[in-house]
């Protein structure tokens, strides 16, 4: 069994390694094939995924600007592939990186989880959420 990350973490700066345990570094890390990094503490592999979570605070930023076209079919796909949001009657607007969601949802869960759902697309500068409930 892996590393339950129950460790400090932070990135290893020795040749682009991923994230490791900061805790007491006994050694480098160890890679195998679908696992991350070894923690030095416990001498256990983290899984890739928790290795994945953590990322530096500049991911996104750079000269590279999203059209709101690339950003409307992006909420669009987001809001489409969320197995508990039917998002059937939810309309998709995007002005200046200003996501506008109208249209309708059955619960206030829902009307929320379209909301943070647009809110994770880069590119995504404001959520105008103008969703409407529905009872079923």
């Amino acid at each position: 069994m892996g590393c339950m990350g129950r460790h400090r973490w932070g990135m290893a700066m020795m040749g682009g390694m991923g994230p490791m345990c900061m805790g007491r570094r006994k050694g480098m890390m160890g890679m195998m094939r679908g696992m991350g990094p070894m923690c030095p503490i416990c001498g256990r592999m983290m899984p890739m995924e928790a290795a994945e979570e953590r990322e530096g605070p500049h991911r996104g930023k750079g000269p590279a600007r999203r059209t709101d076209e690339q950003i409307k079919s992006e909420v669009e796909e987001a809001l489409t592939n969320d197995s508990w949001l039917d998002a059937s009657g939810v309309g998709v607007s995007v002005q200046n990186g200003i996501v506008t969601l109208t249209g309708t949802v059955d619960s206030r869960e829902s009307k929320r989880r379209a909301e943070d759902l647009a809110d994770q697309v880069p590119g995504v500068r404001d959520v105008q959420n103008n969703l409407r409930i529905e009872g079923m």
